[in-house]
């Protein structure tokens, strides 16, 4: 009989009690498969990951803080993230003690390294393995990854990420160096692949486009004279939360009065409404950490003439894309087609007029990867069953398209008029 070498993994603890992830398992493999292949299609060996979005879509790590902007001392830790080797069929994720009970009840890791990122080594009562003089938290991924021989390749790191700041990305590439890797920019790899959503992806923005309008709504009832930007906020955001929406990826995007209005990015403030003012409200609903696009404009009581004249044009262009977008489309023949229909009518968007994909987002972001406008060709690139992307009209309408084998729809369903309140 033949002796077989098999290894007890140690049991998991409590905590896994109340393990949640968004997707099935075999979402997770298939996400992982198509990454490889990706890899494989580039030459890369190994793919180290640490974009927030991308560990979530790996593994379904779901952090509030990712460590982004952290303290010079804690700066390092902000390396922790997922390596990817094209041969296995397995990834590993590191991380550091603080998020030990986080990694076991929101991702589907198999292999999860923790290690303390300070000498000491305890927390909570256990002992961890921990960094010592001459060894920090990159040397020890680095060492873990050459002894799994995954090292020596061509390998990726995510050089466009935020996460982790320069000076650590610097050092993980030169650890990686050390360890005879060749590096290169990985940064569009997992992007690319979270362009085309799963069947149960665009359900989950289908249901957060349900509640980015329970929010709009919510918004409309609140609108009068006295209240302040701030207060809107409050009250669009307790109601898209009561209705199961999550943190919006961007905050506060309410804008009120003549000059405001047309502001493209300020913080809701707390200056106070007035009669007559024009406000844009520009939000999404959340679901899984999957968004979904909304914008529309409000007149407390009667309209400036122009501003209404303006904003009736958001209105004509939807109508227009309703009538064009199709399934499979050419991103180059939508926007031709939409230029074309705004020259026609002789209208010049006082605005940005294009759109960007839309899918998942933690702060302090929520535009994807792919962008389009009337300045970007993207010859040959589709609308394939399964992209999402938002639509901004340039008149104060964003609304969410997604597209299906068999359909092409925009999601909202808040009015495309002004809303009068």
């Amino acid at each position: 009989m033949t002796k077989r070498n098999i290894t007890i993994m140690e049991e998991l603890d409590v905590a896994t009690s109340e393990m949640s992830v968004p997707f099935p398992l075999l979402e997770y493999k298939n996400r992982l498969n198509k990454i490889r292949k990706a890899m494989a299609e580039q030459n890369i060996d190994l793919l180290y990951l640490t974009n927030p979005e991308n560990l979530f879509y790996v593994s379904g790590y779901n952090a509030a803080w990712f460590r982004g902007n952290p303290p010079t001392e804690w700066a390092e830790s902000a390396a922790a993230g997922i390596a990817i080797h094209v041969d296995h069929d397995k990834f590993i994720l590191f991380d550091v003690v603080d998020e030990l009970g986080l990694t076991m009840w929101s991702t589907v890791s198999t292999d999860t390294r923790i290690y303390h990122d300070s000498p000491h080594g305890k927390y909570l009562g256990k002992t961890f393995n921990a960094v010592t003089e001459g060894m920090g938290f990159i040397d020890i991924i680095v060492r873990d990854l050459k002894a799994e021989g995954w090292t020596g390749g061509r390998t990726a790191i995510e050089m466009g990420s935020y996460r982790p700041t320069r000076t650590i990305s610097e050092k993980l590439q030169a650890a990686l160096e050390a360890a005879d890797c060749t590096v290169v920019d990985g940064t569009k790899i997992v992007r690319d692949v979270r362009f085309i959503k799963s069947p149960m992806e665009l359900r989950y923005i289908e249901t957060a486009s349900r509640i980015a309008d329970i929010g709009m709504k919510a918004a409309t009832d609140a609108i009068r004279p006295g209240v302040t930007e701030l207060d809107i906020m409050a009250e669009y955001t307790y109601a898209m939360h009561k209705a199961g929406g999550e943190n919006m990826g961007i905050v506060g995007l309410v804008h009120a009065g003549p000059e405001r209005v047309w502001c493209r990015h300020p913080n809701a403030s707390r200056r106070m409404v007035m009669p007559g003012d024009p406000i844009e409200i520009d939000l999404s609903g959340v679901y899984n950490r999957y968004h979904s696009n909304l914008s529309r404009c409000f007149s407390v009581g009667e309209p400036d003439a122009k501003f209404a004249a303006t904003y009736a044009l958001a209105k004509k262009s939807m109508e227009k894309v309703k009538e064009i977008i199709k399934p499979d489309m050419y991103v180059s023949d939508f926007m031709l087609q939409m230029k074309k229909f705004y020259d026609e009518e002789g209208m010049e968007p006082p605005l940005w007029f294009g759109g960007y994909e839309i899918g998942i987002s933690f702060p302090p972001d929520w535009v994807g990867e792919f962008v389009y406008d009337t300045s970007m060709l993207h010859e040959g690139v589709k609308f394939a069953p399964g992209a999402v992307v938002n639509f901004e009209t340039g008149f104060g309408i964003n609304d969410t398209l997604i597209f299906t084998k068999d359909e092409a729809k925009i999601l909202g369903t808040t009015q495309w008029d002004l809303i009068i309140v």
